[in-house]
């Protein structure tokens, strides 16, 4: 899934930074989708994990500042305007460059946390919880619940333990009084001897 993701994100990003223009984000998504068809014989089968993957910093698009601005320098003048044509743009380099805050935003994203780092971290929080009273006390609350979660467990087991030992129990009484009620005419010839020997010590068992 990571690899698939990734490779849609190429495509969907390259159309989202110069995007065909009158587009909406459907149609950059549209155009992604038929660029995936184009490049792969299935369709992308992990729309619902890109769609929130998306805007996490791994897989979020950067923003091509010079489509986002669309400025055009003019000659006369030597003032902007937006959705001009870069053809008919004029700029001298020796120009100090004019920067417009809500035209053009800086975005900073945050980058994710590498791996050294965040074992270093985990270690610290690991270590100063078990120097902190806090983090004794949430230990104490873990252990707790870890005991009467086993506790349960004991419980439920010696029920069930019960339950058959009950259940082997009325088995073998019915099966007593089974061999009690037996007639031992319509048993076989050979093995009448065994069930005669087995009726004596039900018999035993029962006046005992």
């Amino acid at each position: 899934m990571n690899k698939t993701v990734n490779d849609f994100c190429g495509y969907y990003n390259a159309i989202y930074n110069n995007p065909p223009s009158g587009s909406n984000d459907e149609d950059i998504l549209n155009l992604a989708m038929a660029k995936w068809d184009s490049k792969n014989p299935a369709p992308f089968p992990h729309l619902r994990a890109w769609n929130i993957l998306k805007k996490e910093p791994k897989w979020a698009s950067v923003p091509n500042e010079v489509a986002t601005a669309k400025r055009t320098k003019t000659s006369e003048s030597g003032s902007c305007s937006a959705g001009g044509s870069t053809a008919h743009c004029q700029i001298d380099i020796n120009d100090d460059p004019i920067y417009d805050e809500d035209v053009l935003p800086v975005h900073e994203n945050e980058r994710p946390t590498g791996r050294d780092k965040a074992k270093n971290e985990a270690a610290g929080k690991r270590k100063g919880v078990g120097s902190s009273g806090g983090g004794g006390s949430k230990a104490s609350s873990k252990m707790d619940e870890l005991i009467n979660e086993f506790r349960s467990f004991k419980d439920f087991a010696a029920e069930k333990y019960s339950h058959k030992k009950t259940v082997s129990a009325d088995y073998a009484r019915a099966e007593d009084f089974r061999i009690i009620r037996l007639d031992l005419d319509s048993v076989p010839e050979d093995e009448r001897e065994v069930y005669r020997r087995m009726k004596e010590e039900v018999k035993k068992k029962l006046t005992s």
